[in-house]
Formats: structure tokens, C-alpha cells, sequence
């Protein structure tokens, strides 16, 4: 097996080289060519300077004859011209050729390379990844669906409740960091606080209602006192 491995290996090889040989090959005849044909061009040159010379002497005949020659030069002009252009046609065509291999190859190995990245991330995989992705969306939304509602009845009494008791701890911590009154003798004998009692927000609003009870009550007792 590695035998013929190596075998089919080699001939590709030597395929690729024969290939490369080949065209140097034909790149090599078209510049003979080419030179050729420039020596026949320099040559027609020469003959026509040449018949014209003869003319300007006289000498017809001779400027005949070479006017005959440079014809026939001409005509293996026009053939070597024929043969340069047929060869750059082969040129053109084989080159052409190899682009389009390179291209098929790079073609044939993406082709591949896109098969491996399907196998690697299958549909449902994505499709499960999209499920993945709505879920997490919707739990958002719903949350923040929940955080977005308004506090009811019974929560804005526990919030007012923790606010009053927040209040009453301010006072309290407000009253213990006033300097302490110096009690006298007797005051010490009777056993008599000697801070003054602070009031807290519940004694204060209790003694706001009373005065408000008592205000109301004012306008009844007057004719009583007055009788």
C-alpha cells in the first residue's frame, strides 16, 4: 500500500514537472522565433534600401532581383509570423489551464475546509443555542416585569412602620449624646433622674392630639363658665 502510495505521489510529480518542462519549452521556441523574425524584418530593411539605391543608378534589373528577394523574405515573414502567434496561443492556453487548477485546488480545499466547520457546529446545536438564548430573555423580562411593579397597601405600611422606628432611633441616639446635668444633694437623696426626658415621636404626636382635642372642647365649656 505505502508502495503505491509512493508511486502515485511520484507521478504526480513528475506529472507537475513534465508540465513545467513543457512550457519552458514552448517559452523558449516563441523567443526564437521572435528573434528570427526580427532578423528577417532587419533583412526586408536592407533589401529595400538596397532596391532603392539601384533604382536612383539606373540599374533596374539588379533592383528587380532584389526586390524579388525581399518578397520572398516577406513571405517567410508572414509564415514565422503565423508560427509566433500559434505558439503564444499554446502559451496563453496552458497558462490559462494552470490558473484554473490553482483555482479548482483552492476551490476543492475550502470546499472541504467549509465541510469540516458544518460537522463541527450542527443545526441543532444552533437551533438549541437560540432556544438558550429566548429563555435567558424571557427570565430577564420577567424580572424586570417584577421589579418595575408599584409597592401595595400592606408594603407601604411596612415601609412607613420602618421609617417611624428609623426616626425613633435617631432621637433616642440624638437625646444619649447631650451632656449630662449635674444633679443636686437632694436630688441625689430622692433618687431623681437628673436628664430631662426627651420626647420621642410617639409622646409628641400623642401630645399634639390631646391640644387638639382640648381646642375642640373650648368653645363648649365657655357658657358653662359664663353661667
Amino acid at each position: 500500500f505505502f508502495k503505491m502510495g509512493n508511486l502515485m505521489s511520484g507521478s504526480k510529480k513528475q506529472s507537475v514537472s513534465e508540465a513545467d518542462r513543457s512550457m519552458l519549452a514552448l517559452k523558449a521556441q516563441r523567443k526564437r522565433l521572435v528573434d528570427q523574425q526580427r532578423l528577417l524584418e532587419a533583412r526586408i530593411d536592407r533589401h529595400a534600401e538596397v532596391a532603392r539605391a539601384l533604382v536612383r543608378e539606373n540599374k533596374r534589373d539588379r533592383a528587380l532581383l532584389v526586390l524579388k528577394k525581399k518578397r520572398l523574405v516577406e513571405k517567410q515573414g508572414e509564415t514565422l509570423a503565423g508560427l509566433v502567434l500559434n505558439v503564444e496561443a499554446l502559451v496563453s492556453s496552458v497558462e490559462t489551464q494552470q490558473q484554473q487548477n490553482k483555482v479548482f485546488h483552492a476551490l476543492k480545499q475550502g470546499n472541504e475546509t467549509l465541510k469540516q466547520l458544518q460537522q463541527a457546529v450542527t443545526v441543532d446545536d444552533v437551533q438549541r443555542m437560540m432556544e438558550d438564548a429566548a429563555q435567558a430573555k424571557a427570565q430577564y423580562e420577567e424580572m424586570s416585569e417584577v421589579l418595575g411593579q408599584s409597592l401595595s397597601d400592606v408594603d407601604t405600611e411596612q415601609v412607613e412602620a420602618e421609617l417611624q422606628a428609623l426616626e425613633d432611633q435617631a432621637l433616642q441616639q440624638e437625646a444619649e449624646s447631650l451632656p449630662s446635668v449635674p444633679a443636686t444633694k437632694h436630688q441625689q437623696q430622692q433618687g431623681v433622674d437628673t436628664l430631662p426626658r426627651v420626647p420621642t415621636a410617639a409622646s409628641q404626636r400623642q401630645r399634639e392630639q390631646e391640644a387638639e382635642g382640648e381646642a375642640e372642647e373650648a368653645p363648649a365649656r365657655a357658657p358653662m363658665l359664663a353661667a
